[in-house]
């Protein structure tokens, strides 16, 4: 399910480690958001949170191609206008999805594994988010600079 991967890629971001591959740019770049998103906690509100994300999120996902993934063959159905409102309410649910799920710290942090397989143009990092007692493995590919 589309948005379970999602869901499951924001998890992944990764950022703490300096990871050799220019692949993992974005992920670093979502981690550190995700990261300063949490250790603000509540004294931030949930809009302030939404428009600190929003760029970044805009910028390491690729929403449109994750919103036609999503919607799936009835996409071709839909006219531009259809497409782009689509694409606009997908952007804001996950922008909302990370504003809610990223917004309290408990000294955790994020990795991501320097082996990058395979390299090439599509390539799988292996980020990892360690709570403060455990720690969970995580997966994500990266194709074309971008966070699927």
């Amino acid at each position: 399910m589309p948005l379970r991967a999602l869901t499951f890629l924001a998890v992944a971001a990764s950022a703490g480690a300096a990871v050799s591959d220019p692949a993992a740019l974005p992920v670093e770049t979502l981690q550190d958001s995700l990261l300063k998103s949490m250790q603000a906690g509540q004294a931030v509100s949930m809009m302030q949170r939404y428009r600190t994300l929003e760029p970044v999120i805009e910028k390491v996902f690729a929403l449109p191609l994750v919103t036609r993934l999503a919607v799936g063959p009835d996409w071709a159905t839909f006219s531009p206008d259809q497409q782009k409102a689509a694409i606009a309410a997908f952007t804001r649910f996950t922008i909302a999805n990370y504003a809610h799920n990223f917004r309290d710290f408990d000294g955790q942090k994020f990795e991501i594994d320097d082996n990058v397989v395979p390299p090439g143009p599509s390539q799988c990092l292996k980020p990892k988010l360690e709570p403060q007692r455990r720690s969970t493995q995580l997966g994500l590919q990266d194709t074309h600079a971008s966070i699927l």
